[in-house]
């Protein structure tokens, strides 16, 4: 994770777009995961300003490689998946055969949501997993009020489902409102 971060600090001075920066990252932190058979995650999002003969809301560029995708609760109540995926940062396919990059118009009240994956498979005492319906269901009837709303609301949930049972995994949740 140090040399991914420190790779992720140095080519972010470059100006890559998010798909390149993710193809770029892959081959710098090959040399450090081959050898233990390790990867990494990473899920890259550039939110900026609309340029001004647009609607004044902000775009989201967004490469994924092997991370949950994200998810985009819309100010209007709609929840859309940024279908975007791609291999792990580390085993070198994606500097090979590049990453996917998605673009998405936001608006005012938008809600991004990232997760680990150790929320989609959070279980319960029966070894049910929380899942990407559960998830999208939950964002989708959680409050729109402010990002850390949401953060709770969702940890929240998925206490409510495991009902004690001890986590396998990390249940990050990260939510940025525009």
């Amino acid at each position: 994770m140090a040399v991914s971060l420190a790779s992720f600090q140095s080519a972010f001075d470059q100006a890559l777009r998010p798909a390149k920066l993710l193809a770029h990252l892959d081959e710098a932190i090959r040399p450090y995961t081959r050898t233990g058979y390790q990867n990494c995650a990473f899920c890259y999002l550039e939110i900026s300003p609309q340029t001004p003969h647009q609607n004044q809301g902000w775009d989201l560029q967004a490469a994924n490689a092997g991370c949950v995708p994200p998810i985009i609760r819309r100010a209007n109540g709609s929840v859309e998946w940024v279908e975007i995926g791609g291999t792990p940062l580390g085993i070198g396919l994606g500097a090979r055969d590049g990453y996917t990059e998605a673009r998405f118009a936001l608006q005012a009240g938008d809600l991004v949501i990232l997760t680990s994956d150790g929320v989609i498979e959070a279980m319960d005492a029966a070894k049910t997993m929380f899942g990407f319906e559960r998830l999208e269901q939950t964002i989708a009837t959680g409050p729109t009020t402010n990002a850390q709303a949401m953060v709770d609301y969702l940890k929240d949930r998925v206490a409510q489902f495991i009902d004690g049972a001890e986590p396998h995994d990390d249940l990050t949740i990260v939510v940025l409102q525009v």
